[in-house]
């Protein structure tokens, strides 16, 4: 018995100790944009800070070496102070000690062929992740890119997918440049979930096709092989520059196709086995214009996405900060204003930009703006200008890539393979519908998600509010036949009622 505790701690710390792992953000562009980029003084680098709370502290002046103009990623120790920083090229620690001045491979070509070991203008930086077997230890992740043709409407692409391994109670670097893959992928793009045991690391590595997916484990066992998945009903067509998120919750995964072609592609994403389904695309052609280089992100549910849109004159566009709620696909103007990224906060509660006042004098101030409710629709969001001040530029001209250490194993769960899922800490995941496939054209099915029946009823509502069908559940998914019902093409929305829980989906019939 005082050995299963022993054991049942253990796991409960290495938890516990990764939670503040994600807490810092760092910025900063090394007078990048004055066309320096050897980060002498003043320096430019910054970092924000955060706990459970909120916004903990902004550090600056700080001289980490590192421009961080387009990709960045942090490391924090178990306590949330700041162990290293990378912008994927180069690896420093939290004094700015330089552990490695090229990360890449050397047959890899420079930036730009500019040896500037500072600065690389990947769309999206690399990723930390702790081991699963060692709470110190840690990997960091990142694609090595080139310039070039590979493939339709492909200009760059991550031609080989690495890793570094770190000592983090000793800010050291033990290896680099290990191999996870040698296939093709997507620039910059990355993302991580914590499997449905609590421990491990789902990785997922977008290909240089849009239907097409890289997905692997980390676990104490080290990175399995990475799983070329090709998403069925999707178009087989070139992308680059994405943008790829988890919701908080871990169950959504949400990918943007980026510089040419503006689809937002929704899952349904499965933490025990790690498999995508149920794609919904959501075609925001009408609102961003082709071959702008958006900046996005989304709220921490996973409804909203968050973007900031170029001007074009040509198509009556302005520059802004919009919102795109995913449940009904509603655009709400925030700003037009803003002229970098969001970035949502470790914690998952505010979303984070850039903005600048112009005093009488002329003199440039930089701010900090907040989205103070990012999950709720529309300007209830609480968009809300100039809340900091602050020496640098944030340079938010991505988002950082970085996994939500916070999320636990699903409690009760047959994927909790740890024996630990009485710890009550954990988080829970929220019952939900999903509604596949959708678009739906003959059959529509509806399954209850991390809920168990409870007598449920389902009705079907059009456009204009009125029902065009109703039924009970027969278990955990319900199919109906469209052409049986007879509804024909078009927008639609389905509620379920599952005892005190209650689900709405929009679905689109073809």
């Amino acid at each position: 018995m005082r050995a299963k505790l022993f054991i049942l701690f253990c796991l409960f710390y290495s938890w516990a100790a990764a939670q503040r792992q994600a807490d810092n953000l760092i910025n900063g562009n090394c007078d990048q944009v004055q066309g320096g980029g050897n980060c002498l003084p003043p320096y430019a680098n910054m970092v924000l800070k955060f706990n459970d709370d909120g916004l903990e502290e902004i550090i600056e002046p700080l001289d980490l070496g590192l421009s961080t103009y387009y990709s960045r990623a942090a490391y924090s120790d178990s306590e949330g102070n700041l162990a290293f920083a990378s912008n994927g090229w180069r690896l420093v620690d939290n004094q700015g000690n330089v552990l490695s001045n090229r990360l890449y491979f050397d047959w890899i070509p420079w930036p730009a062929d500019n040896p500037d070991t500072t600065n690389i203008a990947n769309s999206l930086g690399p990723l930390f992740l702790n081991d699963p077997s060692n709470p110190n230890r840690a990997y960091l992740f990142y694609g090595q890119f080139k310039a070039g043709n590979f493939g339709p409407e492909v200009l760059k692409a991550d031609v080989v997918f690495t890793c570094a391994y770190l000592d983090v109670s000793n800010r050291a670097l033990i290896s680099q440049n290990n191999v996870v893959m040698n296939d093709t992928s997507a620039s910059g793009d990355m993302q991580a979930c914590r499997h449905a045991n609590g421990r491990d690391w789902w990785l997922i590595k977008p290909g240089i096709y849009e239907d097409e997916y890289y997905i692997g484990l980390l676990s104490p066992t080290g990175i399995s092989e990475m799983e070329k998945i090709t998403i069925p009903g999707i178009i087989h067509r070139g992308q680059f520059e994405t943008y790829s998120y988890f919701s908080f919750d871990g169950l959504k995964f949400l990918h943007f196709t980026g510089k040419r072609y503006k689809y937002l592609h929704e899952y349904d994403f499965d933490r025990c086995t790690g498999t995508l389904s149920n794609p919904i695309i959501h075609d925001l052609t009408d609102s961003i214009s082709w071959g702008d280089g958006n900046a996005c992100n989304i709220s921490s549910d996973g409804s909203k996405f968050y973007i900031r849109r170029s001007s074009n004159p040509d198509l009556g566009l302005i520059g802004a900060l919009l919102q795109y709620d995913l449940n009904n696909s509603n655009w709400t103007l925030l700003s037009n204003t803003i002229t970098n990224s969001p970035q949502l906060a470790p914690n998952g509660k505010e979303i984070f930009l850039e903005g600048r006042i112009i005093s009488n004098d002329t003199t440039l101030i930089r701010t900090l703006c907040r989205i103070k409710k990012p999950n709720l629709p529309g300007l209830s969001c609480e968009f809300i200008l100039h809340t900091d001040t602050i020496e640098n530029s944030t340079t938010f001209v991505s988002p950082s890539n970085f996994a939500n250490f916070r999320l636990g194993p699903i409690d009760g769960s047959g994927c909790d393979t740890l024996g630990i899922n009485s710890i009550e800490v954990y988080d829970k995941p929220k019952p939900d519908i999903s509604v596949y496939p959708n678009p739906a054209s003959s059959l529509i099915n509806i399954r209850l998600i991390n809920t168990s029946p409870q007598k449920p009823s389902l009705e079907m509502f059009n456009t204009q509010g009125a029902r065009v069908y109703q039924s009970q559940f027969n278990g955990i998914i319900h199919t109906v036949d469209i052409e049986k019902i007879g509804l024909s093409s078009g927008l639609y929305w389905v509620s379920v009622l599952n005892g005190k829980d209650g689900f709405v989906k929009r679905f689109v019939i073809e």
